[in-house]
């Protein structure tokens, strides 16, 4: 039987500021669309909860 496990601790941070959430919506969207211009509805963008996650440990496990 195989297996693979990872833990990790870290600081987590909740994004208040719309320039940080745009930041973090631009960075995901070029992922998966680049090359194109995203327009986004600013009352959407402050009702949404983006977590920074800062790791400061990370461990990994296979077998």
């Amino acid at each position: 039987m195989k297996y693979h496990s990872i833990i990790g601790f870290g600081k987590i941070t909740f994004l208040e500021k719309f320039k940080d959430k745009i930041n973090v919506l631009n960075i995901i969207m070029d992922k998966y669309a680049s090359k194109q211009v995203f327009q986004y509805d600013e009352d959407i963008v402050e009702s949404l909860t983006i977590l920074d996650l800062e790791i400061s440990d990370l461990t990994g496990k296979s077998g």
